[in-house]
C-alpha cells in the first residue's frame, strides 16, 4: 500500500462516505477503487485529482498524513456524535463546500488580497462567554455590539452585503435536504465561511436572513467551538426559545444574536406601535420572516403566540427580494456547480480578465470545460459590463 492510496482511504472512512458512493463522484467503477485504496493499482493524475476533489482535499496533502487529518477533520466532524444518519450525497456536499472555501482562499492570494481569517480573528479577539442562564441575553448584548461596531442605524438593507463585505465571510450556496438550514466553516484553511441551503424555508429571502445572522455568530463568536457544535443548524432549532436546558447554548445565543441583529429591542418596540399592532408591517420594516416575527414580539410581550393569525403573506417584498439577490438564480450559470457560482466564480473571472489567472485554472476553478467565448460572455455578466 503506497502513501496515498492509504490517504484516500483514510480520507473516505474519516468522512463516512461508502465506496460507491466515492466511486460515482470520482467518475470511476467500485473495483478500481478498491484496487487504488489497496495499492494494487498506481492512481493516474486525472484519476487522482477527482479523487481528492470529490473528498475536498488538495492534492498535496495525500502527501502528508499531518496535513491530511487537518483538512478531513474540518468537514467529519460534521458526521459525529449526536448526529443522526448521514446519507453519503450531504458528506460529499460538505467535502464540495469545503474545497470551494479553500480554492477562494486560494484566489483571494493570488489577488493579494488580505487573509481574510487573519482578519476576523485580529478584530474579534477572545472568546466571549456563554452564560448558561443568560444565554439568549448575550446574543442580544453581542448583536447590539456589532451593531454598535458597524454603526447600523436601522434595519439591515442586505444580509449578503453585510456579511460578505463587512464581515469577511464567504457565502457559499449548496442544496442539502429541506430540514438543513446551513452550516458554518471558520479556520485558516477554509477562511470564514457560511454554507447556505438554498432548498426548504431559505428559499424565501426573509427566512435566509435569518439564517445567514444565526451563522454569523457561528463565525463570530463560536469559531473555537464549531468542531464541538458538530451539526447542522435546522430550521426548526429558530426562533422559538430562550434560555432552555434542554437546548444548545450556543444555539441559542445565534438565535437572540440574528434576531436582535435583524430587528433590535427598541426598533422593534417602536415599529410595532408605530405599525398599530400589524405584523406585516413589521416584517417589512426589518426583513424578517413571519416565524421569526411571532416569536419576537412574543418573547416582549407584544403579540402571544397563543394569539391566532390567518391570512398574513410571508413571502418577501420586492424590495427585500432585490437586497438579497445573487447570481445563484440566473440561468446562464447553470453550467458553474452551485458551490462556485457565487463570490468564487466572481473573483476567479476578476483574476482571469486582468490576467491573473489562467484560461485552464479558471476552469478548473470552476469545475467547468466551457470554451473561451463561454467563458468570456459569463466573465462580462459576472462583472456587469453587460446587462444580467
Amino acid at each position: 500500500m503506497t502513501v496515498v492510496s492509504d490517504a484516500i482511504r483514510q480520507a473516505r472512512q474519516a468522512l463516512g462516505l461508502e465506496p460507491e458512493a466515492l466511486a460515482e463522484a470520482a467518475g470511476i467503477d467500485l473495483g478500481t477503487l478498491g484496487a487504488y485504496e489497496s495499492g494494487a493499482r498506481e492512481v493516474p493524475g486525472d484519476v487522482l485529482w477527482r479523487l481528492s476533489d470529490s473528498l475536498g482535499i488538495p492534492l498535496e496533502a495525500l502527501d502528508s498524513p499531518a496535513a491530511l487529518r487537518r483538512h478531513v477533520d474540518v468537514m467529519a466532524v460534521r458526521f459525529r456524535a449526536g448526529q443522526q444518519a448521514v446519507p453519503d450525497r450531504v458528506r460529499l456536499a460538505v467535502a464540495r463546500a469545503a474545497s470551494a472555501a479553500r480554492d477562494y482562499v486560494e484566489l483571494e492570494d493570488l489577488a493579494e488580497r488580505p487573509r481574510r481569517y487573519e482578519v476576523l480573528v485580529e478584530q474579534w479577539r477572545g472568546k466571549p462567554a456563554l452564560p448558561r442562564h443568560e444565554t439568549w441575553k448575550s446574543g442580544s448584548g453581542l448583536a447590539e455590539d456589532l451593531r454598535q461596531r458597524l454603526e447600523l442605524r436601522g434595519p439591515v438593507g442586505s444580509m449578503l452585503e453585510l456579511v460578505e463585505k463587512r464581515l469577511g465571510a464567504l457565502v457559499i450556496w449548496q442544496k442539502l435536504p429541506v430540514e438543513f438550514a446551513g452550516y458554518a466553516l471558520c479556520d485558516e484553511i477554509h477562511g470564514p465561511a457560511i454554507v447556505l441551503n438554498v432548498n426548504g424555508r431559505n428559499r424565501n429571502e426573509l427566512v435566509r436572513r435569518f439564517t445567514l445572522a444565526h451563522e454569523a455568530c457561528h463565525v463570530l463568536f463560536d469559531r473555537h467551538d464549531l468542531a464541538a457544535l458538530s451539526r447542522f443548524d435546522s430550521y426548526d432549532d429558530f426562533y422559538g426559545y430562550r434560555d432552555d436546558d434542554r437546548k444548545d447554548p450556543h444555539e441559542i445565543r445565534a438565535n437572540a444574536f440574528a434576531i436582535h441583529l435583524l430587528a433590535p429591542e427598541l426598533l422593534l418596540k417602536e415599529a410595532w406601535a408605530g405599525a398599530r399592532a400589524d405584523v406585516r408591517s413589521v416584517m417589512t420594516e426589518f426583513g424578517i420572516s413571519f416565524e421569526a416575527a411571532r416569536h419576537h414580539l412574543d418573547n416582549y410581550r407584544l403579540l402571544p403566540l397563543t394569539e391566532r393569525l390567518d391570512g398574513v403573506p410571508t413571502s418577501a417584498t420586492d424590495e427585500w427580494k432585490m437586497a438579497e439577490s445573487s447570481e445563484l438564480w440566473y440561468p446562464a450559470f447553470d453550467d458553474i456547480p452551485i458551490e462556485r457560482r457565487h463570490a468564487v466564480a466572481r473573483l476567479a473571472f476578476e483574476l482571469w480578465t486582468t490576467g491573473k489567472l489562467t484560461t485552464s485554472r479558471l476552469r478548473e476553478g470552476l469545475r467547468v470545460s466551457l470554451g473561451h467565448q463561454q467563458l468570456a460572455e459569463l466573465a462580462a455578466l459576472y462583472l456587469g459590463t453587460i446587462a444580467a
